[in-house]
């Protein structure tokens, strides 16, 4: 199904191509997102997975600010007199977008998918310039006032779709294979930005490429991060300055051009915020702006003639929200952006090329957004949840070659206070800690012993740290005086390779259960015990209810056959994923000579 993420990528462009199904409209873009959708429900039933799924997108940190802007877009079907129109933009805009959003992030899990993710969209782009670029160069016809267009009915539409693409070729520049046809592919996307001769994809384009520099230079002079933040500010406020005065000067767009558009675009943000403070609550409807612009500004023959035809949104992505979807889809948007950059940010130090790259791409939207609606297109809106999708499986753990792949260490903790005992639960955990020594070199682990055991172990890998937990087990005392020795470490996870942790812990963790003969010999034990009966039975039953506590509470528990995987799932009723099976084997000594 990953497969169809990269061809619903790739193929952005054909929400162009427009029929009826039983009189509802589609586009083959739409369709392609609802037969994923239909094969992951179908997949998802038949593996019992769909409910996993659903939780982890509840889980989501970005999911309450989607749900704010997913509910504005549902009352602002309400509010706009236009109903059919209305249910047509938020089903692209809200509804296609959100499900693409929650099959991106549900099925996007390796670094592979994510590089294939990002080369579906990239090539998608070049096919699009390379269009235009033949438009230029052959077929002049077909250009809009000299400028290219594509496939699209305006060269800002085609700016839209590849400025923000650009810097996710960065991606590829670092393989010295892979560099010369990366720089290919980013000059023609320049080329083309350059050749539609739209404004606000060139100050997207510096004010992003600003942006990313400073990225670098921050990385680089950690120091210096307030003086490079201010040195940002100025030089994208020079750019401004360029964008909007010394293009004049220079005359690379006719003056004509340029006046023409600042003075419509001016006209329209003066009269959209008075618009938005007469409706600032709920806005004044999805797909009803142009209608009411119209409306608004009839009884002025200038506006009329000059401003009408180009109010199909107010030019700025903020003032359009606002309008089309009141205040609760701005308060949504801002949410998303912010969770979107704090994530961003916050992944850079896990791997900063990517975590870059993307935000850069975003800066380059909203830059764009501030002189245009640089989202509110079928494209444009998947590109943006695209966008959004990449942060939230940037900060999962990623798998590579079946391997986690992300660069931050992962924390293990042992619990080897049994290391010394000659034999059964002291000799596992010895030879776990022997094995693990050996292959993993990445992440890091403390090993928590006791006094013998602290004396007696020796790290042979340097990310092997000991850590003295004197405290003898199967006591009371273990209950209460292990946590602050656990808790003090921050562990990420933990391994406790007997039942016996204290029931009060409550980190993540698994356990090791190496049968249940305690369990089963309840009788037996009765007959040989030496303490009286009575004491027996209050000893046995605060094991039961142990022993119980940990496997309930375990993320996994590990066993080392598959008839103690029986009787621990049907004993405790647990589900069978959630006991694994990891046999033991001999160690050297008793290998042939």
């Amino acid at each position: 199904m990953i497969n169809l993420i990269y061809i619903i990528l790739l193929s952005l462009p054909l929400y162009l191509i427009k029929f009826n199904i039983a009189g509802i409209p589609t586009t083959i873009l739409e369709l392609e997102i609802y037969i994923l959708a239909f094969g992951f429900l179908v997949y998802g039933l038949l593996n019992k997975k769909l409910s996993k799924h659903v939780i982890d997108f509840l889980k989501n940190p970005f999911f309450v600010s989607l749900a704010v802007f997913f509910v504005a877009g549902v009352v602002s079907v309400f509010v706009s007199p236009d109903k059919r129109t209305a249910l047509g933009i938020f089903k692209a805009y809200f509804f296609d977008s959100t499900l693409f959003f929650f099959l991106f992030s549900s099925l996007v899990k390796t670094k592979e998918q994510i590089r294939n993710s990002i080369i579906a969209v990239v090539v998608s782009a070049l096919a699009l310039s390379l269009i235009g670029l033949a438009q230029f160069f052959a077929f002049p016809q077909f250009l809009q006032e000299g400028r290219i267009r594509s496939v699209f009915s305006s060269p800002n539409y085609l700016s839209f779709y590849i400025t923000p693409v650009i810097f996710l070729i960065y991606y590829f520049s670092i393989k010295p294979k892979e560099r010369l046809i990366s720089y290919l592919a980013l000059l023609i996307l320049v080329i083309t930005t350059i050749l539609t001769y739209s404004r606000g994809a060139w100050l997207a384009l510096l004010v992003a490429l600003l942006f990313y520099v400073g990225l670098i230079f921050a990385k680089k002079f950690k120091k210096a991060r307030l003086a490079i933040a201010f040195g940002l500010l100025i030089s994208i406020f020079l750019t401004f300055l360029f964008i909007t005065n010394w293009v004049y000067a220079l005359k690379i767009v006719p003056n004509n051009r340029v006046i023409m558009s600042d003075n419509v675009r001016i006209e329209l943000w003066k009269t959209s915020w008075k618009i938005g403070k007469e409706n600032w609550l709920a806005g004044v409807g999805l797909g009803n702006f142009q209608n009411y612009f119209k409306d608004y500004t009839k009884d002025n023959s200038d506006y009329v003639k000059f401003i009408q035809p180009h109010a199909l949104t107010p030019h700025n992505i903020f003032l359009n929200v606002w309008l089309q979807t009141g205040l609760l889809g701005l308060l949504g948007l801002l949410g998303l952006l912010g969770l979107f950059f704090y994530y961003g940010y916050k992944s850079l130090r896990k791997n900063f090329l990517l975590s870059a790259i993307i935000l850069t791409s975003m800066v380059s939207i909203l830059a764009q957004g501030l002189v245009d609606s640089s989202i509110w297109k079928n494209d444009l809106m998947i590109y943006f949840w695209f966008l959004v999708g990449l942060i939230v499986v940037n900060n999962k753990p990623l798998v590579d070659g079946g391997k986690r792949s992300d660069e931050k260490q992962f924390k293990v903790g042992i619990d080897a206070r049994m290391y010394s005992i000659p034999g059964g639960i002291g000799r596992y955990t010895r030879e776990l800690i022997n094995g693990l020594e050996k292959v993993d070199d990445k992440n890091q682990y403390v090993i928590f012993l006791d006094k013998e055991g602290y004396e007696n172990y020796k790290p042979k890998n340097k990310k092997f740290k000991k850590v003295l937990a004197n405290v003898g087990w199967y006591g009371f005392s273990e209950q209460l005086r292990t946590l602050p020795i656990w808790y003090k470490e921050k562990v990420g996870l933990m391994h406790f390779t007997h039942f016996n942790k204290s029931i009060f812990y409550r980190r993540p963790y698994v356990v090791t259960i190496h049968d249940l003969t305690y369990s089963i010999i309840d009788k037996q034990g009765l007959r040989i015990s030496k303490l009286p009966p009575i004491i027996y039975k209050i000893k046995f039953l605060v094991y039961q209810m142990a022993i119980k506590d940990t496997i309930k509470k375990a993320k996994m528990v590990i066993v080392p056959t598959n008839y103690s995987k029986k009787d621990i799932v049907e004993t405790y009723r647990l589900n069978p994923n959630k006991v694994t099976v990891t046999y033991e084997s001999v160690t050297g000594e008793f290998s042939p000579s």
